[in-house]
This record gives structure tokens, sequence and C-alpha cells, in this order.
């Protein structure tokens, strides 16, 4: 004879539980079925499949940003350009000339108070040169840097504000950069 107070468990016959008897209680639990073969995660061909996708979209933004990072680069440096040019014809105003100051020093990069590189901070992407004469002027905005392969070249203006670019990869127009 069993004692009341000792618990017994035998299993089910068809394995889906345990029955768990105590004096005259039968308790009945059970289990959580197993599947077999059902898995979790991504197959291989799934992260193919994104992987291509990733691929596909990185191959059609990267070359958007890269133009887009060197259109605003071309923009600062024709900013800095045209800022020297304001000097210059604020220089002749005063002086008479664009190559000397009254006291006859030369006028140099260093002389303009408008940064001499673009940009104004962190490495030089542009740099600005002079070539001077007493009644004419052509500035310059050479590329240099990151900047030194950029298809426009590098951007010109005169005494005239004839604007020009140099150095620029076939096809492109003084129209296309200079917008």
């Amino acid at each position: 004879m069993k004692s009341p107070n000792v618990l017994t468990a035998q299993r089910t016959n068809n394995l889906s539980g345990l029955c768990v008897m105590h004096s005259k209680i039968k308790i009945f639990i059970r289990r959580l079925p197993i599947h077999l073969g059902a898995t979790s995660g991504f197959t291989l061909i799934e992260l193919m499949i994104v992987v291509a996708i990733v691929a596909i979209l990185a191959a059609v933004a990267l070359p958007s940003y890269q133009e887009s990072v060197a259109r605003g680069n071309r923009a600062d440096a024709r900013s800095v350009l045209l800022q020297a040019v304001q000097w210059m014809e604020r220089h002749y105003t005063e002086n008479n000339q664009y190559d000397k100051f009254a006291g006859g020093d030369a006028v140099t990069t260093s002389s303009l108070p408008t940064p001499i590189k673009s940009p104004a901070d962190g490495n030089a992407r542009y740099n600005l040169t002079l070539t001077l004469a007493s009644q004419t002027y052509t500035l310059k905005m050479v590329r240099t840097g990151a900047a030194s392969t950029d298809r426009c070249g590098d951007f010109t203006i005169d005494h005239l504000g004839v604007k020009g670019i140099e150095n620029q990869t076939t096809g492109m127009t003084v129209a296309e950069c200079w917008k």
C-alpha cells in the first residue's frame, strides 16, 4: 500500500505529457510540442539577396553623395574667389593700381583680409593664387588635396569679371562649373 504523502509520476502513452499523482489527485502536466526540423534565422540565399540589394543601393548612392560634396567644395571655392575679387576692386579704388599699396608695398595673398584657401578651416581643397599687374589681375583657385581630381578644374576670374576654368575634365564648360 502506498503512502498518501508520496508523489508518483508516470509517462503517458503518447509522450506529450507527464501524469503526477498524489494520493487521489491526478495532475496532468503537458509538455510543449517539439518540432523537429523547424529552424529560426535566415538562409544563406536570403542573406545573399540582402547583401546584393545593399550593394546596389550603395553603388547608386555613393557617386551621388560624392558629387554633392564636390559641388559644395566648388561653391565654397567660388565664394572665396569672389571675396578676393571684391577686395581687389576696393584696393584699386583706394590705390589706383592692383599690384601695390599706396606706400609701394606689393600686394600678396597674405595681404588679403579674406581667406586664401577653401575651406577657411581644415584641410585646403583649393588655394588662392594671384597674378597682378598695375591695371590688371587674374585670380585663381587651384585644386589641392581631396579636390585635386575635381572635374571642374581650377577656377579663374580677371579684372574684367571674366570667369574661367583651367585643367578641367574634357567636356566641362565654364557655365556648368560656375553655376
